[in-house]
């Protein structure tokens, strides 16, 4: 005997979607998937395609789908030359912007379509980009991607001096888990201990102390360590610290 169950699968899409269960948009991808991605998701405009991603978990998944992310540089071109005549956006633009959004789904589907995870954009890569604005779960999917926690981008910075600048305590142990250089040294001779003291971020020196090999008598270009530098600003906690940790 046929179960109510069964004859909804097996009914015509028509009548699901006169009775709301699915729209039109659903239906066409559900039913004929190839001409989905072919022919209507390269027409609808980046604007609707992000709001196409927030109707419904289904749609998120097909917007941020292998699929789905291939038809966005167009998209994105279209966008931009609009608005900057002469601009060559770069498929590479897009991870790293869906990285500043902690957009995961498309991330990941980004890394499986071929972009490379340690491509340079806007001078830095997306690790840098996660790191710097606190995007953890980007930054964990970064990582288990191959992205190179030591990469050096914009001033010879790497993503745990991006991290101490912004305060991104969490994200500098993640890093600092995965393997980065603590100790490593950005254009001006400054390791992230030193960023750290400057910007006044507390929790991001004691990440930093915290860590194995730590060198806190490190000194930049100018001879200047972390101690030297958290005396001249009187950061009383920070000098503490330091004295603590044997700097």
């Amino acid at each position: 005997m046929e179960t109510r169950s069964k004859r909804r699968k097996t009914e015509p899409v028509a009548d699901k979607i006169r009775r709301g269960e699915i729209s039109v948009v659903v239906a066409i991808a559900e039913e004929l998937p190839d001409l989905f991605y072919a022919e209507i998701l390269p027409k609808v405009d980046m604007t609707d395609t992000f709001k196409l991603a927030q109707v419904s978990k289904w749609c998120r998944d097909v917007v941020w789908s292998v699929g789905g992310v291939r038809s966005l540089k167009a998209k994105m071109e279209a966008k931009f030359k609009a608005a900057y005549p002469g601009y060559s956006m770069l498929f590479s633009d897009l991870l790293y912007m869906m990285a500043f959004y902690d957009n995961v789904p498309a991330v990941r589907a980004l890394l499986k379509s071929g972009v490379d995870v340690n491509v340079s954009s806007h001078d830095s890569t997306p690790l840098h980009c996660a790191a710097e604005h606190g995007r953890m779960p980007v930054v964990k999917v970064l990582i288990e991607a191959g992205a190179d926690v030591d990469k050096k981008a914009y001033r010879d910075q790497t993503p745990l001096h991006k991290a101490a600048i912004r305060g991104q305590a969490p994200v500098i142990r993640e890093l600092i888990k995965a393997g980065a250089d603590v100790n490593a040294t950005a254009e001006d001779g400054n390791a992230p201990l030193h960023y750290a003291v400057a910007c006044n971020e507390k929790a991001c020196v004691a990440a930093l102390l915290l860590a194995h090999g730590v060198d806190v008598r490190k000194a930049d270009h100018a001879g200047t360590t972390p101690m030297t530098l958290a005396v001249y600003l009187e950061r009383k906690k920070m000098i503490k610290m330091l004295k603590q940790a044997g700097g």
